[in-house]
Formats: C-alpha cells, sequence, structure tokens
C-alpha cells in the first residue's frame, strides 16, 4: 500500500533540495545606513562645494559597503562592523552634537550628530552582543576587559578630539578691543578649502 502511494514520485536529486535560509537580519544594515545618512550630512557642512561633495560621497560609499558585507557576514563579521560604526558614530556625534548642543543649541549640525549618536550607541550593544556570542570558551571572559580599553583609551580620546575642533564660534558681543582703549581692523579672509574666517 505505502509502495503504491510514493510509485508516482519522483526522488528529488541533491541538488534539487534547497535547504531553508536563515532570515537574514535587516535591522543591523538599517541602522548602520541611518547612521551613514547622518554622517553624510555632517559631512556635507562646511569647506567648499567641491571637498563637501567628496567628502558626502566617500561616507555613502562605505555606509554602502558596510550594509552589504553586514547583510553576507557572519556573526563575527556582523558585530566587528557594528562596533567599528559605533566608534565613528558614537565619537562623531558626542562630540560634535556636545559641542554644538552647547554653545549653538540645537543648530544644522546638532540634529543630525544627535541620530549619529542615538544609532552610534546602539551599534555598540549590538556589536558587543554579537561577538560575546560568537566567541567560544575563555574568548568570552576576554570581552569585560577588551570593552574597557576601547571606551578607555579609544572612543573617550576621539570624542574629546571631536569636541575640541568641533566648536562652532560664539558671539562676541559688545566685547571688542575699542571698549578697553585698543586700536584694531576687522579682517576677513577665505582659506584653500572655502572656510570664510574673520578677525
Amino acid at each position: 500500500m505505502t509502495a503504491g502511494k510514493n510509485a508516482g514520485v519522483l526522488p528529488q536529486s541533491p541538488r534539487e533540495v534547497v535547504p531553508p535560509r536563515s532570515r537574514l537580519p535587516v535591522v543591523l544594515p538599517a541602522v548602520i545606513a541611518a547612521e551613514g545618512m547622518a554622517f553624510a550630512v555632517l559631512a556635507g557642512l562646511g569647506g567648499s562645494a567641491a571637498w563637501q561633495a567628496a567628502r558626502v560621497l566617500l561616507v555613502a560609499v562605505v555606509t554602502a559597503w558596510a550594509v552589504w558585507f553586514t547583510r553576507r557576514a557572519g556573526r563575527a563579521g556582523r558585530g566587528a562592523m557594528a562596533l567599528l560604526f559605533e566608534i565613528a558614530g558614537t565619537a562623531a556625534g558626542a562630540g560634535i552634537g556636545s559641542a554644538h548642543l552647547a554653545k549653538a543649541g540645537l543648530d544644522a549640525a546638532a540634529v543630525p550628530a544627535v541620530v549619529v549618536l542615538a544609532t552610534g550607541v546602539a551599534l555598540l550593544v549590538w556589536g558587543a552582543v554579537m561577538l560575546v556570542r560568537a566567541m567560544q570558551g575563555w574568548w568570552r571572559l576576554q570581552a569585560v576587559p577588551a570593552a574597557l580599553v576601547l571606551l578607555w583609551f579609544v572612543l573617550l580620546p576621539l570624542i574629546v578630539a571631536v569636541n575640541a575642533t568641533s566648536r562652532p564660534p560664539g558671539p562676541l558681543g559688545s566685547a571688542i578691543p575699542a571698549r578697553y582703549g585698543l586700536g584694531y581692523q576687522d579682517v576677513v579672509f577665505r582659506i584653500a578649502d572655502g572656510v570664510r574666517l574673520s578677525l
């Protein structure tokens, strides 16, 4: 009876048997893409038009490659990519965001910086979890000291450096040299990359 039921069914060759595909993660590429777009906005602020276009194009290319890579890499590769983008995003977001929020408020640079910071923190958590799950045995014991070294010797110095070099100009008010009996002259010029400086 059983043989009769299976008589009309042809056996499948090994090439025709397709293993079920695991669902590719979509959250991580989406977060990386969001960070990359906000980073591109930051890169397009300031400088000459050619320099702005070059920086935006570079950020777009790197972001596109990272999204492509994370959709094909394994757990360790996705975790490493998330941590790399986390370092760049958290350093830029925290450094630029804090500098502009403190002196200029929620301006054109502070808004994308906050987005970059938020996505950077999300990638920090995601990347750490991915790498810890990919580790085997005693390697997992190295995760906590490695994270502390990364935060203290890499991330914190980068945030301080970006903050120190990204402060927007503040208003001078009435504190001019003439107020103190000193002679002065206003000087305005543009440097090679198109930035307008006034002294």
